[in-house]
């Protein structure tokens, strides 16, 4: 594992689903923002503010995905998965009702998220828990692709990471493929 897998791992240890899909979502903006940023002459902390800050040009996360999309950095089909996040993200943060992978509208968004990328869809799944780590390992892959990572090397990553999971996540998964 490297520094991001931990880190996306850490920061969601004790979260909640609603939690977990907040601080991952914030995770996915803020990788598109840091690329977007490489590709910009040095900004000053002034000139950075007016462009990514609050009410900027690139202040929301789907100018962000629009933004990394006409620079290259990202390709439709992660156009369609960080919109994916981005709606998923909306929908704990604004709504009022209990929110979780339990959730019709979550577990549908996380199908169309994570069969292009695990090929597996959510839907049949009935474990919260399973679902939570489909979608870490879904953010783990969008984040690692927005660094810039080849196609094939973001995927053989996350195949080593899912490989590296505890016994109790890759025997619930294992009986998740078998269902």
């Amino acid at each position: 594992m490297n520094d991001v897998d931990i880190d996306i791992g850490a920061a969601i240890v004790d979260e909640t689903d609603r939690g977990a899909v907040i601080i991952l979502g914030s995770i996915i903006e803020d990788s598109l923002a840091n690329r977007i940023r490489q590709n910009f002459v040095d900004l000053t902390v002034e000139e950075d503010k007016r462009l990514f800050g609050a009410d900027s040009p690139i202040g929301t996360f789907s100018s962000r995905i629009k933004v990394a999309y006409a620079l290259g950095i990202i390709d439709r089909e992660h156009v369609k998965m960080c919109d994916i996040i981005r709606s998923m993200r909306n929908s704990c943060a604004h709504s009022r009702r209990d929110i979780s992978f339990a959730t019709a509208e979550l577990v549908d968004a996380l199908d169309l998220l994570a069969r292009p990328i695990l090929g597996e869809p959510a839907s049949s799944n009935s474990n919260r828990e399973v679902s939570k780590v489909m979608f870490v390992w879904c953010v783990v892959y969008l984040t690692k692709v927005i660094m810039g990572k080849p196609l094939h090397q973001a995927r053989t990553e996350l195949e080593n990471l899912i490989e590296a999971a505890s016994d109790k996540a890759k025997a619930e998964f294992a009986r998740f493929r078998n269902a």
